[in-house]
Parts: structure tokens; sequence; C-alpha cells
């Protein structure tokens, strides 16, 4: 049997209220890819994305493939984006 309780005292301790402060604007980005496939070129426009992370390899004699992870969010008039493939 576990008993876990709660209590208040009238006298001494410190009480700190625990809030979510507001961490400011997160930079986005608007990202275009574009691919041939076969004889089509498909393009993806994706209006709004943050990027969650972001690293640079530092090798000093082989070939550095930086890293890029984001996020995509719908912008101000509810779209994701576009996909369009040209004939």
């Amino acid at each position: 049997m576990l008993i876990d309780y709660l209590y208040t005292t009238a006298t001494g301790g410190t009480r700190i209220a625990l809030t979510n402060q507001i961490m400011g604007t997160t930079p986005t980005f608007m990202a275009i890819f574009t691919a041939h496939v076969g004889p089509r070129v498909a393009t993806l426009k994706l209006n709004q994305c943050t990027s969650t992370k972001l690293a640079f390899a530092t090798k000093l004699e082989d070939y550095a493939i930086p890293e890029m992870d984001f996020s995509i969010m719908v912008d101000s008039s509810n779209t994701l984006g576009v996909l369009s493939i040209a004939d």
C-alpha cells in the first residue's frame, strides 16, 4: 500500500510559481526543392519551415556534408505548400 499526500504549513518555507515563459519569435524560411523525374520536372515549395538541427562537420582532409533537419508548418493562409510537376 502506498500513501501519498500534500500538506501546507502555515509557517516557514518558500513557494515558487512555475510558469511557461514566452521564448520569442522563431526564425522561419521557405524551402524549394526541384527534381528531374524522367522527362518531367517536379518542384516542391514549402511555405514556412523552421530548423530543428543544423550541424557543420569540421573535417580537414575529406568532404564535409552539413546536416540540417527542419519542421514544416502552415503559413498565415493555412497553406502547407505546393507540389507542381511540369509536362
